[in-house]
């Protein structure tokens, strides 16, 4: 319950035809985070995530601090790219979050103001029955 670590892919089926004016390249992720205890009403979240698609790596760290489970902050840096400020909140079952993402490369200074995302989020609880009916036997080990 403390860690939590994933991969994933897009473009599972890559264009490879001659005739398509742009071809989308496959794309890889590689996450992972730690939640840890700070206070009984304080939870850190430190995070991180690797995007590669064979020709250029990003890389985001990040941290969010979680008070009472009913709200939540943070900051995101990708890495030569943008710097990310998150709040939130919880509401029964649901996640609402607002993000503001600030530019650190070359498009700050093209104008870029920064960009806004806002979220919404809901998590499946899943249980699974678990049997506890089994019978046990050193001739099957």
């Amino acid at each position: 319950d403390q860690y939590y670590l994933g991969i994933s892919s897009t473009r599972l089926m890559q264009n490879s035809g001659s005739n398509t004016r742009y071809k989308l390249r496959r794309h890889y992720f590689l996450m992972g985070g730690y939640h840890h205890q700070l206070t009984p009403k304080y939870e850190l979240t430190p995070s991180f995530m690797v995007k590669y698609d064979v020709s250029t790596i990003q890389v985001d760290v990040g941290a969010i601090v979680e008070y009472e489970k009913k709200y939540w902050g943070g900051v995101n840096y990708r890495v030569q790219d943008a710097v990310s400020v998150m709040v939130g909140l919880y509401l029964k079952d649901l996640k609402f979050g607002y993000a503001y993402d600030l530019s650190t490369s070359r498009l700050a200074g093209a104008g870029s103001g920064g960009s806004h995302e806002l979220m919404l989020s809901y998590c499946f609880k899943i249980e699974v029955e678990k049997n506890n009916n089994s019978y046990r036997n050193i001739r099957f080990l």
